[in-house]
């Protein structure tokens, strides 16, 4: 699967270091891409961790239409994401 330069941008918007997974869907009737990835951070500001995420891109636009992280994300400060993300 390819995903477009405007889908590339709204995957470095979601915060991903590294995709596990993305398949094209349908969203309320449109296409989209669902991207399953890992985000790194540090859980209370002290731990370090990785996390899941599932982000729902629009696949015409490549606007970022959801994003599912744990519940418990609030207590995560994330890295600075890494700037070569490449698409599966």
């Amino acid at each position: 699967m390819t995903i477009g330069v405007a889908s590339q941008k709204a995957l470095e918007a979601a915060k991903l270091d590294s995709i596990q997974e993305a398949k094209q869907k349908e969203v309320d009737g449109k296409p989209a891409y669902e991207v399953t990835g890992t985000a790194k951070g540090r859980f209370l500001f002290v731990i370090p961790m990785s996390f899941s995420v599932k982000t729902i891109i629009d696949a015409k636009t490549g606007s970022i239409e959801q994003i599912e992280r744990s519940w418990w994300n609030f207590l995560v400060r994330a890295y600075p994401r890494s700037k070569n993300l490449s698409p599966i």
